[in-house]
Parts: C-alpha cells; sequence; structure tokens
C-alpha cells in the first residue's frame, strides 16, 4: 500500500510540475490563434476609386486638420494626405484604409517624433495600395514605419532615425517599391522585409541603409531585388535569413508562406564598412547576436543571384553563406567586385551547387558556374560553425581534445549509470518547477504591469518575453532556480526533485553546513552554462555538478 501511495505522489507531483507549461501550450496552440492571424493571408484588393480627396494637415491651423492621425481616420479609398512642416509628435495607424497617398510636403521638414516613448511612426495593417511619401520617422520604440499585411505597398523619400528596432518593417505584406529610403540608427534592421512568398515582387532600389544592426534583414523573405542601393557601416550590411516561422500560423492553416528565404536578386550596390561593433542591437540581433564585419550574409538563404556589387572594407567576411534549418544551396555569384575584405568569401560548406562567375576573391570562392552541377557539391565543415558561433577561429588541436573528452566521458558514462539518471532525473524536475516559477513570475507581470485582461494576451506576452528577450528569460529562470534550491534546501533538506528520487545531499556522510549549501546552489550559475550543457557533463563525467565540486558536497541515495 506504502508503494502505491509512493507512485500516486510522485505522479501527482509531475502532473503540477508540467501543468503551467501544457497550459501556455494550450493556449499558445488554440483554435483562435493570434488576433491578426486569420486576416493575414487574405486581405481583399478593393478596385481603385475613381477620385478622391486632398486633406491637408497643418499645425498652424490653416489646413483640415491639425494631427496626422485626425486626418488618417477621417480619410477614405482614393484620398491624399498633405502633412505641412512641423514635428508631429504622434502615433498613426491606418487601418483598413486601402488606396490612401500619405506625403510630407518636404522630407526634412515634416517629422513624426516619437520621443522614444511611442509604438510605431506609422503602422499600416490590412491596408493594400498605401503610399508614405516625403516625410522622416524618428524616435520610435518599434518601428518608423510597419507595413503588416498591406500589398502593393510604396514608401519614397523617406527617412527613417533612430528608431529602437526596425527603420522600415515589411510583414507579411508584399508586391511593394522601397525607393529613396535613408535608414539609420535601427537596432535591428534599417529596411526589412520578412514573411512573403517564394513571389513576393518586392524591390529596394536607390536606398542607404547605415549605422544599423543590419542594414538590410529579410526573414523568410523570397523574390525581392535590392539594387542600387549603399549599405555602410552597419553590423551587417544585407541578410536574408531563415529563422524559425510562427507555428501557430501554420497550425491553423492560415501560413502560406515559406520556411525559407530564397530567390532573392541582390544586385549592383556598394557595400562597404559593416564594421560598427558600436550600434546598440534590438529585437534578434540583441537576443541572438550577429557577426559583425560581414557585407553580405546568406543564413539559410538559397538560389539567390547575387551580381555586379561592390564589397569592400568589411574585416570579417565580404560574403558569407551557412547552414540554418536548411542549407543556402544553388546561389549565383557574377561580376562581385570585392577588395580589403577580412575575406571576400566564407562559406561552411553547405552551400553546395552554388558557383560564381568572373571574379577574383579570396577564401571560400564558389566553383565556376561552368561545372556540371554534381562536381559543385561541397562537404560541410563543422569547425565553420564553431568559427561562426564564438567569432574565433578553431586551433587545429581541438579535435584531438574533444576526441578525447569523448572517450573519457562515454567510460565514465558507462560507470554507476543508475547514479547519474537519478541526478540527472531529479535535476530535471527542479528545473521544471523553476520554470514554473518563472511563469508565475511572467504572467504577474504582464497582467499586473502591461494590464493584459485575457488568456490569451497574457500567453503571448509570456512567449514574447521568453523568446524575444531570450538571454533575459533564461538569466531569470536560473535565479528563481537557484533560489528554490537555496530555501528548500535549507529549510527541508532537499529539493522536490531530489525527494522523488531517493537522493540527499551529503559531505562525507553527514549534513553539509548552511555555508556549504549556499555556495552549492550559487555555483549553479556555473552548472547551468550554455543551457545546462557544463552542469550536464560535469554529472556524466564525475557523478557530480559543478556546485557539489565547488562546495565539497555530493549526492548520495537516501535509505528507509
Amino acid at each position: 500500500m506504502e508503494g502505491v501511495k509512493s507512485k500516486l505522489a510522485v505522479v501527482v507531483a509531475l502532473t503540477l510540475l508540467f501543468l503551467p507549461f501544457i497550459t501556455v501550450v494550450y493556449v499558445f496552440f488554440n483554435l483562435e490563434g493570434p488576433v491578426w492571424a486569420s486576416e493575414v493571408a487574405d486581405v481583399p484588393v478593393p478596385p481603385k476609386p475613381t477620385s478622391g480627396r486632398v486633406l491637408v494637415v497643418s499645425q498652424d491651423g490653416d489646413g483640415n486638420f491639425t494631427t496626422v492621425g485626425d486626418a488618417v481616420a477621417n480619410a477614405t479609398s482614393g484620398d491624399m494626405i498633405v502633412i505641412k512642416p512641423g514635428v508631429y509628435r504622434e502615433s498613426v495607424i491606418v487601418d483598413r484604409k486601402p488606396w490612401l497617398v500619405i506625403t510630407g510636403v518636404e522630407r526634412d521638414s515634416v517629422i513624426l517624433d516619437g520621443g522614444m516613448r511611442l509604438g510605431n511612426g506609422i503602422y499600416v495593417v490590412f491596408s493594400p495600395h498605401v503610399t508614405i511619401a516625403n516625410l522622416t520617422v524618428r524616435n520610435y520604440l518599434g518601428n518608423g514605419i510597419f507595413y503588416v499585411s498591406s500589398d502593393y505597398f510604396t514608401v519614397f523619400n523617406v527617412t527613417a532615425l533612430n528608431n529602437r528596432v526596425y527603420g522600415v518593417n515589411f510583414l507579411a505584406s508584399e508586391k511593394g517599391l522601397v525607393s529613396h529610403v535613408i535608414a539609420s540608427g535601427s537596432g535591428d534592421s534599417g529596411i526589412y522585409v520578412g514573411e512573403v512568398t517564394r513571389f513576393c515582387d518586392c524591390v529596394i532600389e536607390y536606398s542607404e541603409a547605415y549605422n544599423n544592426s543590419l542594414g538590410y534583414s529579410g526573414t523568410r523573405a523570397n523574390g525581392v531585388t535590392i539594387r542600387y542601393s549603399y549599405f555602410h557601416d552597419n553590423a551587417i550590411g544585407i541578410a536574408p535569413n531563415t529563422l524559425l516561422p510562427d507555428i501557430r500560423m501554420l497550425l491553423l492553416g492560415k501560413w502560406p508562406l515559406e520556411l525559407w528565404a530564397s530567390n532573392n536578386v541582390i544586385e549592383h550596390n556598394i557595400i562597404e564598412n559593416n564594421n560598427n561593433h558600436a550600434v546598440k542591437a534590438a529585437g534578434f540581433a540583441a537576443s541572438y547576436g550577429v557577426p559583425v564585419g560581414v557585407g553580405i550574409a546568406l543564413i539559410g538563404s538559397h538560389s539567390n543571384i547575387i551580381r555586379n556589387n561592390t564589397i569592400v572594407g568589411n574585416e570579417r567576411w565580404g560574403i558569407a553563406e551557412w547552414y540554418f534549418l536548411v542549407p543556402p544551396y544553388g546561389n549565383r555569384y557574377e561580376g562581385n567586385n570585392f577588395n580589403a575584405n577580412g575575406v571576400d568569401y566564407w562559406r561552411d560548406g553547405w552551400g553546395f551547387l552554388g558557383c560564381s562567375i568572373g571574379e577574383q576573391a579570396s577564401g571560400d570562392t564558389p566553383p565556376p558556374c561552368s561545372l556540371p552541377e554534381f562536381l559543385r557539391i561541397t562537404i560541410p565543415n563543422p569547425l565553420k560553425h564553431f568559427e561562426l558561433l564564438l567569432g574565433l577561429e578553431i586551433p587545429g588541436s581541438i579535435a584531438v581534445v574533444a576526441a578525447v573528452l569523448v572517450r573519457r566521458t562515454a567510460a565514465k558514462f558507462r560507470e554507476n549509470m543508475a547514479s547519474r539518471r537519478k541526478h540527472l532525473t531529479a535535476s530535471l524536475i527542479d528545473a521544471l518547477l523553476a520554470g514554473d516559477i518563472y511563469l508565475l513570475f511572467t504572467t504577474l507581470l504582464v497582467f499586473l504591469g502591461f494590464g493584459a485582461s485575457d488568456m490569451q494576451s497574457v500567453v503571448d506576452g509570456i512567449m514574447s518575453m521568453s523568446l524575444l528577450l531570450l538571454p533575459l528569460a533564461y538569466f531569470l529562470w536560473i535565479l528563481f532556480y537557484i533560489i528554490y534550491g537555496i530555501v528548500s534546501e535549507l529549510t527541508w533538506g532537499a529539493t522536490l526533485g531530489k525527494k522523488l528520487t531517493g537522493l540527499k545531499i551529503s559531505r562525507y556522510g553527514y549534513i553539509p553546513s548552511k555555508r556549504r549549501i549556499l555556495v552549492r546552489n550559487v555555483a549553479r550559475f556555473l552548472d547551468l552554462l550554455f543551457f545546462g550543457l557544463v552542469g550536464i557533463v560535469s554529472v556524466l563525467v564525475t557523478k557530480r555538478s559543478v556546485g557539489d565540486l565547488i562546495a565539497g558536497t555530493y549526492l548520495e541515495e537516501t535509505h528507509p
């Protein structure tokens, strides 16, 4: 009977441990989906109006309106909003208003300023055929200009300065033109196109992007042409990339997008001196970092044409391509001119079937396009990924050291496997409980701090905080893990994970001092480096965590 009760207690405890995670996952993937998911796939394109009004915005009162927002709110399809000079401290939303033109009278004198307290400068959503021209957007916390699911866009003669995340951002918006745009001071990308199909038919031309983390970024952007533009003094100049998609939209059957970034044309651009270490990163650039000093980075991006560009003075690589979710195969390079780059080409070997024509370049130059495809197959080189991730070149001795470590780990692993398994199981249970505490904390933060009122919004907030601010989320989880360990071991002598797996902390057969318990738990920071890999390796090799090694403690089985 005692055995049945014990097993039942374990089942109940594990159910309670997993319940918060199950709740978050269920709500995140529920059938309602995100608020805009049902509309992102199909936005009807109405016919062009035969006539429209001219609405004048002037702060002096000699127009129809004194704010841009009021003019947009009163506009209908076919209207043109003309903005007179002034600094307009507002955030403008264009929601379901197609065939609208918003234009300033002069680029440098018509300024929308967010004062680093407003979200987006001009937010265009579900509104095809909207044109924005002849103005400046600056100092917004999100994007200077942000189009969502709004095809046939035009952004012309616009300056986007010092916007925290993106300068001009086009999400799930296709068949558009970006021309004569200047984007600077963006924490992520100066110009961004993302979540578009293979036939995006988007053009970026005669534009300039500088002092951004990325001059141009295209996440799952396909069919984008970038031409006659100047990308300089960013961390990376141009970066078509493949990142994980929004799985909710896939499950809802409302995700018509490609997994990868492909079929882009990058031509006749000047891409130079993208060595900016000082730009203050935001968004994914802040969460995951970028290899500074790259002219063009093709990150899991394939079947692109890169031709007739001038690529100069990028301290790391002129052009780089590497595997991310999918290989960057089949990229074609023609007539690019290189000078004073660290290395002109850097490739991780996954770029098979790629080729080059008419280039003099250093590094991992692609084979000539005159070769048959089967002769262009390359061999992936894992060491290149270490170089990429660490930002350092891996010494030749690393392979020998790794081989020795693997052999020693395997031998130690086979020895006393049951003890190691209990130790790791106890750590996993405790990690889940720390995750529960983290979920509670973030729930309270989103609910009380940001005023979210429904479960869907709370969960979306939790996921956004956890994924977009991954380093902070991981730090908080480690912090809760340590606090939980200290409190439970000082109070009850063991954590829940240890009690469930029949383990206790010991030092030469005695209960450790409070000081050693404190040191053991604080040292969890070292255990949890690289998402717990250090601690796992330590347990597999020595049967003790790094915290145990530092504190002089170890785990032993309890005896009834």
